[in-house]
């Protein structure tokens, strides 16, 4: 009977109107452009396989991604929230992947892990109230990222790159821009400002202004190692065009195999751990730390597979 009525105030909060404004302002200080997707309990997925097919490596459709995700569930239980399974399953795990399988059932964190596994893609999931839920497939990363919105716990929607926005969306059916006189107010005082800044620029190429900057001593800082911090002795220039004293460089390179300046790596790394290790990040709201009730808690997972790394 409870996750009857959870169903039936999912279904009446679906019906009622979605505020974009926080999510959209989410959207913005990440540079993602909000795409919206059909509004109903496959949202996500529709997100999800959008991204992919604008990829072109979607080999699912919404059905297929829901079946086989579900499928990684009853293989990684411990990716359910056993908390949530007691109070709305009465502990029967079963009826919760049956229900996870069915059309139209909105997915919960669990089932975004099990889709980025079946996609072996990154997925991060940011809500309109800031947070954002990071989920990584147990296998090597091979794909680019997938970012998506959850608006008022309920309806997903798909975040891309602004750069992108402007090309022909197959799937958008409503994109939400952003415009506000505050933001319009800001635009005008930058503009002002630049103008200002431009007219002073124009007062600085003046003979007076040239000739004086003609007259300070060069920088020597191309002559000075980074390391040691004195003159460059028997110099020793990396393939990323840093420069060092070859014995600095070389004291430096033995320990870490990267460049002191702009760490490019310059060798192998060795190190003990194994490939595929991955941290979820995920809020869980039905189980409160003492003292705080009704708060939820903050669940940060660690996956370390056995065995060490190849090099």
């Amino acid at each position: 009977m409870k996750d009857a009525r959870l169903g039936s105030e999912l279904d009446s909060r679906h019906d009622a109107q979605l505020d974009y404004r926080k999510m959209s302002k989410v959207a913005e200080e990440k540079g993602l452009a909000i795409f919206d997707v059909v509004r109903d309990g496959d949202c996500a997925l529709h997100a999800v396989n959008g991204q992919l097919q604008r990829q072109g490596t979607s080999h699912y459709d919404v059905r297929t991604l829901r079946r086989w995700a579900v499928e990684q569930l009853q293989l990684n239980s411990n990716l359910v929230n056993l908390d949530m399974i007691r109070k709305c399953y009465g502990g029967d795990i079963k009826a919760y992947f049956k229900q996870q399988a069915e059309k139209g059932t909105l997915c919960d964190d669990a089932m975004l892990h099990a889709v980025a596994m079946v996609t072996k893609r990154d997925i991060h999931l940011f809500d309109d109230n800031g947070c954002v839920t990071k989920f990584e497939p147990h296998k090597a990363y091979t794909g680019k990222l997938i970012t998506i919105g959850r608006i008022a716990g309920i309806h997903y929607v798909s975040l891309e790159p602004r750069d992108t926005s402007s090309n022909k969306h197959p799937t958008k059916t409503d994109e939400l821009p952003i415009t506000s006189s505050a933001s319009a107010g800001t635009s005008e005082r930058t503009k002002g400002q630049k103008q200002h800044q431009s007219e002073e620029a124009i007062q600085d190429t003046s003979p007076s202004h040239a000739s004086a900057a003609n007259d300070k001593p060069p920088i020597a800082s191309a002559d000075t190692c980074a390391i040691c911090m004195d003159v460059i002795k028997d110099p020793k220039t990396l393939p990323c065009a840093h420069v060092f004293c070859s014995e600095c460089i070389d004291q430096s390179l033995k320990y870490q195999p990267k460049c002191p300046c702009c760490g490019k790596i310059l060798g192998v790394i060795k190190g003990d751990q194994p490939d595929g290790g991955t941290m979820t990040v995920r809020k869980d709201k039905w189980s409160d730390l003492e003292g705080y009730p009704r708060c939820g808690r903050i669940i940060i997972e660690y996956y370390i597979p056995n065995g060490r790394q190849k090099v």
